[in-house]
């Protein structure tokens, strides 16, 4: 279920950002999906013990030992002038100025497509420090680069 959730979760904010950011390829013709204030994601992890095992050596245990598992869980928040920034850019159409970006040297953009793309960015800065939280938290290794740096 955690997986089903966190790639919702992407998938949701890759179309979100995508239709934030004016002159964006990622405009869906389907409905605007739903970013929730929270998301819980519940995982097991070895327990501390286990962890701390430096041999990178298998431990050997009796057929009647288990291993010692731990329950965590994190709540991914989404806070609520973001999620309203979001929904109104998101649900905003923007002329297509892309070739005026090229071609026009006296082109501005409009100050709500530079709005637009301000929440765009910020819901990705957002995202990303979700993400690396639940990695962290996780005991996984965080990538240099992830697949919201652009």
């Amino acid at each position: 279920k955690a997986v089903q959730t966190i790639n919702g979760l992407i998938d949701n904010l890759e179309d979100l950002i995508g239709r934030c950011t004016p002159g964006g390829e990622n405009k869906s013709a389907g409905s605007l999906p739903e970013l929730k204030a929270k998301y819980e994601i519940e995982f097991i992890l070895p327990s501390q013990s286990n962890i701390n095992n430096d041999d990178n050596k298998p431990t050997k245990r009796k057929h009647y030992e288990r291993e010692a598992l731990t329950l965590r869980s994190i709540t991914m928040e989404f806070p609520e002038h973001l999620r309203r920034s979001v929904r109104k850019w998101a649900l905003t159409s923007f002329p297509d100025t892309s070739s005026k970006l090229y071609t026009d040297p006296d082109y501005e953009p409009h100050p709500q497509e530079e709005e637009a793309f301000r929440v765009a960015v910020q819901l990705r800065e957002h995202a990303t420090a979700e993400f690396v939280r639940l990695l962290t938290i996780s005991g996984m290794e965080v990538p240099s680069q992830s697949s919201f740096d652009g």
